[in-house]
């Protein structure tokens, strides 16, 4: 007898397995779980687990306020730098250069003597007389003293009256200049005779400059070479009584003839004893000599700043009418302007933005400090100077920049390298994986299964399982077949899956159905040609599944069911 098993298997529906539930209901269906790789389930939490530390490391730098910090310091070294040199120039201007009260005094007794002495009165003091030459004469070595005393680069007095609106006046004088006041040579041959007679050419031993004129020329009130004589003039005819420094004056900008230099002025009003003005006392400082005063290079070690003095204009917002600018980055900025604006609002203390236009197209910043060269309740408390040092952004920023960048390049190297690493690891741990896997699936079902292994000791322990289940598998599956030999049953049995084309069969199935095998022909070819032999040659009867053969005897004589 010979007892068959089945040819192919029971599949069941593709992607669901129908189960039946424990009380016998319906059948329910069970969704397979998606499955996932080990690659997959190993790469994504590690990567998440990298992003969040690099987000804590710069959130932790961001929040605690480490990048605020270098760049408000960045604008509080510019504002203590421009502070610094504010303080140096509001003292020039305020303790040395503006200091004339000894010469105010000398020059107004002595005009008072001669005046008295020659029965005249300031209004005598005319341009060419002989009062205005003696005059002039006597208070030269006042003017002289002032120059060197005050290391400024000219000294001046002129006697006159009101300028006229209209039309222009001559007025007598003396304007004496000194170039290089740091110089101070045994006689006065480093000295230049602006304005004044000429018979005091000689006397004095001063060589005459090219504009020289004999005395000063003035045409209008208001014009930018007047100023310097009308605003404290007219001042003192305004406010008769107060002292001469609540009415001295800093004048903008002038040339006293279009080929001159640019210079700028501290003047006050000489007044009689009655306090009516009768001229003007000053002293002059070059925009040439003012700018080495400014050393641009201070602001940064490579030279990339630029000072800028100016006169306000505008008390809604930072607009400067300029003075004079010190080094090449403010032209590269401004170019010629005449006036700088600044935004209203500061970006940090007293530094603003400067405001952008066809010219101006770099972010640049000014720290704005301003000069307290007037006192309160002058005639001129209103008009404040100011010294501003500038930078572009990228120069005053740029520590601040790097840094910023380099915090965001250090944490997104830190990312990439951390997913490259997890990459390389999770595939260095999976491949060996893989390769097991590989093997376990072209591993022969005949045979007793043999992993290599690994040397991951949870994968190696899960491999020694699986060849110990296998090789008990095995066992119990042959283990009828040895129950039915040793009984000497004549049973046999057999499994062919006609799709897999696999044929299992038990050791003595051969021996049952009998006939000749050819010397080359394997266990599944001899098994499909004896039994469609048999079924061809040898078959008796046939009901559903099941088959009766009676074998000739040369095949055994035997009765086979099927």
């Amino acid at each position: 007898l010979v007892l068959c098993l089945r040819q192919g298997t029971a599949g069941s529906r593709r992607g669901v397995n129908i189960t039946r539930g424990k009380k016998g209901g319906w059948p329910v269906a069970k969704s397979r779980t998606r499955s996932r790789s080990i690659l997959r389930r190993i790469v994504l939490p590690m990567l998440i687990v990298t992003l969040i530390q690099a987000g804590l490391f710069v959130g932790t730098i961001w929040w605690s306020g480490t990048i605020d910090e270098l760049n408000a310091n960045a604008f509080d070294i510019l504002g203590e730098r421009v502070i610094n040199r504010k303080n140096y120039l509001q003292s020039e201007m305020i303790q040395r250069w503006s200091n004339v009260a000894d010469t105010v005094d000398s020059i107004q007794d002595e005009t008072a003597a001669i005046l008295s002495q020659e029965r005249a009165t300031p209004a005598d003091i005319t341009a060419g007389s002989d009062l205005s030459l003696r005059i002039l004469s006597e208070v030269t070595d006042s003017i002289l003293f002032l120059l060197r005393k005050n290391n400024v680069t000219g000294a001046f007095v002129v006697f006159g009256g009101d300028i006229p609106d209209n039309g222009s006046v001559m007025f007598p004088g003396l304007y004496v200049r000194d170039l290089d006041p740091a110089s101070v040579p045994s006689d006065n041959s480093d000295l230049l005779l602006e304005r004044g007679p000429s018979a005091l050419v000689k006397t004095m031993g001063i060589t005459t400059d090219t504009p020289w004129t004999p005395s000063f020329s003035f045409s209008r009130a208001d014009a930018a070479d007047c100023l310097y004589y009308s605003r404290p003039y007219r001042a003192a005819l305004q406010y008769q009584g107060a002292t001469y420094t609540d009415l001295g004056y800093w004048s903008p900008p002038f040339r006293l003839e279009e080929t001159d230099r640019p210079v700028i002025t501290y003047s006050v009003p000489l007044v009689d004893d009655s306090g009516a003005p009768y001229g003007v006392l000053g002293v002059e400082i070059t925009l040439d000599h003012l700018r080495s005063l400014l050393p641009y290079d201070e602001l940064t070690g490579d030279k990339k700043g630029a000072y800028l003095l100016g006169i306000l204009e505008d008390d809604d917002g930072i607009s400067l009418r300029n003075v004079l600018s010190s080094g090449p980055l403010y032209k590269k900025i401004f170019g010629e302007e005449s006036v700088t604006t600044f935004a209203a609002a500061p970006v940090h203390g007293h530094t603003y933005k400067a405001e952008k236009s066809e010219r101006v197209t770099d972010n640049a910043y000014g720290s704005v400090q301003y000069l307290q060269l007037y006192n309160s309740n002058t005639p001129y408390e209103y008009e404040q100077w100011a010294l501003v040092g500038i930078m572009r952004d990228r120069d005053l920023l740029g520590f601040y920049q790097s840094v910023r960048n380099g915090i965001l390049l250090a944490s997104i190297a830190s990312v990439l390298v951390g997913i490259l690493g997890v990459v390389l690891v999770s595939g260095l741990l999976t491949r060996p994986i893989t390769a097991l896997v590989r093997n376990l699936k072209n591993s022969d079902p005949q045979k007793p299964v043999d992993l290599s292994k690994i040397h991951i000791t949870e994968i190696d322990e899960l491999s020694g399982a699986i060849e110990h289940l296998s090789l008990r598998v095995a066992e119990s599956a042959s283990r009828l077949s040895k129950i039915i030999e040793i009984a000497e049953i004549p049973i046999g049995a057999f499994e062919y899956d006609k799709k897999e084309q696999n044929l299992y069969l038990t050791d003595g199935l051969f021996r049952l159905i009998g006939g000749e095998r050819r010397a080359d022909e394997t266990d599944k070819a001899f098994f499909e040609r004896r039994l469609t032999d048999l079924t061809a040659r040898y078959t008796v009867s046939e009901e559903g599944t099941t088959k009766v053969y009676r074998l000739s005897k040369e095949d055994g004589g035997r009765w086979l069911r099927l």
